[in-house]
């Protein structure tokens, strides 16, 4: 008679596994591919850039190069005299306007002056008519200066 399997115990086993290493997990890869990477660092370069761009831009929209080709069209060195000078800042809303004089005192130019400030610098522009003695104007100088209301 052969034994009934269902009588058999429990703890024989069928097979026992072979001996050996134990199978290893397959490595999963966390990183973000380059071709996703690389246009994320481009585009937040990007956006760094752009801000620190908007941040110098004048608030008022008004550029030291505009102001000076905008005077060198209107202002004919060695024509326009001093009056044309003033009328010239005043229609273009320079809220500043003085005399300027040399060493004796002796008044020989007009400058005007526009607050040009941004998110970061604090700026205005000058412009300065020379004239000589009839009152032509004989020199114009354009720049951006550091406004001397701005702390040191």
């Amino acid at each position: 008679m052969q034994p009934n399997p269902e009588s058999l115990p429990d703890s024989a086993p069928e097979s026992a596994p072979a001996p050996g290493p134990a199978p290893r997990k397959r490595k999963i890869n966390r990183s973000l591919p380059w071709w996703v990477a690389l246009p994320v660092l481009l585009l937040v370069l990007a956006a760094f850039a752009g801000g620190l761009y908007y941040l110098y831009l004048p608030k008022n929209g008004v550029h030291a190069e505009d102001i000076d080709n905008d005077v060198r069209q209107a202002i004919t060195i060695g024509s326009s005299t001093e009056d044309d000078a003033r009328a010239w800042a005043v229609a273009r809303g320079f809220p500043i306007i003085g005399d300027l004089a040399d060493t004796g005192g002796n008044k020989n130019g007009v400058m005007a002056k526009m607050p040009n400030e941004s998110w970061l610098k604090e700026t205005e522009i000058v412009v300065l008519f020379r004239y000589d003695r009839s009152k032509k104007i004989t020199t114009i100088a354009v720049f951006q200066a550091r406004s001397s209301e701005a702390p040191p």
